[in-house]
């Protein structure tokens, strides 16, 4: 393990201030033993990741989101979501959004490739974080509980596209639909602006 959750708490304190930490540990939170969910999300990591988060959110790209209203304050729901850019930050700033303007606060849980789960030390911290390998079985697992699932239906190719084809859809896959079907969660469409000049 990187480093422990009594260093993450201590991070998340020291960093972003008792609030940061205190707003964490009110997420909804299935403990699977440890302090950790089923797929290895803690709370005192959500609440590093928010601590680093908050400069790149606030002060280098300025997010400005509309519609948090449309998430749901509990239950199971599915953000779908353009991808964009070479590094997968709008995913990152999307997390930061909805774990900062939903109350009581959730944290979307984001489906990664498979090649993401497989880095060393960085897939540990992001599973910390919530963010989960892009199997069926682990959405039908996190919608079954309950959770936010975030999907970029675009893919890797919705990041890998080359500059000559910005603002382009690239084909979007249909799993998020046949998951909301088979839960009866809802689909909240999400468009991300800006992404494509992030760097």
């Amino acid at each position: 393990m990187p480093f422990p959750p009594r260093v993450a708490s201590m991070l998340s304190s020291v960093f972003g201030g008792p609030s940061v930490r205190d707003r964490a540990h009110r997420l909804h939170f299935a403990d699977a033993g440890h302090g950790f969910d089923q797929f290895g999300m803690h709370p005192d990591f959500v609440a590093v990741g928010d601590t680093i988060g908050a400069p790149l959110y606030d002060r280098y790209f300025r997010v400005k989101s509309y519609g948090a209203e449309n998430i749901p304050k509990s239950g199971a729901a599915i953000l779908a979501a353009n991808h964009s850019g070479s590094l997968p930050v709008d995913g990152a700033m999307l997390w930061v959004d909805v774990y900062r303007r939903t109350d009581p606060p959730r944290t979307a849980r984001p489906v990664a490739d498979h090649f993401v789960t497989a880095l060393p030390v960085v897939s540990t911290l992001f599973a910390r974080c919530g963010v989960v390998g892009g199997s069926r079985g682990n959405a039908r697992a996190l919608l079954e509980s309950g959770e936010l699932l975030m999907i970029f239906p675009e893919g890797v190719p919705g990041i890998g596209k080359p500059f000559s084809e910005r603002y382009r859809l690239q084909h979007w896959t249909k799993g998020h639909c046949e998951l909301a079907i088979r839960h009866g969660a809802p689909v909240i469409p999400v468009g991300i602006v800006g992404a494509e000049e992030q760097m």
